[in-house]
């Protein structure tokens, strides 16, 4: 089995556990769907920022789909900036199954809180 495909649980609404999960193709800027806390992440262009609505410490986790390669730049940084969208990570490339896990700020800014690389 696939390691991504051990994610089908727990993309679904509480109600339907199978629901698919929603893949988010990558662009310069991406926009986060405004329910669902995991995401696939597709394609090949770097990602710098990250529109979503503003929910304060809403967490989310996106899974580099089959054949990604999607880097994200950033800047680790010690003080939150407060511009909306702006993506504080360690510059790191999301391939098939490797992850990342962002927090939400309350400015609207997203935090790299934890990644893992499944190569």
């Amino acid at each position: 089995m696939a390691v991504t495909a051990n994610f089908k649980e727990l993309g679904g609404a509480a109600s339907n556990r199978l629901t698919p999960i929603v893949t988010i193709a990558s662009a310069a800027t991406i926009t986060i769907p405004d329910t669902g806390s995991i995401f696939y992440l597709s394609g090949s262009t770097g990602v710098t920022t990250m529109n979503a609505a503003l929910f304060p410490g809403r967490v989310i986790t996106l899974v580099g789909a089959a054949s990604a390669s999607v880097a994200f730049t950033g800047a680790t940084v010690t003080t939150i900036p407060g511009t909306t969208g702006q993506i504080f990570c360690p510059s790191l490339t999301l391939a098939d199954a490797d992850s990342a896990t962002f927090r939400q700020t309350e400015t609207g800014a997203w935090v790299c809180i934890a990644t893992a690389n499944n190569a």
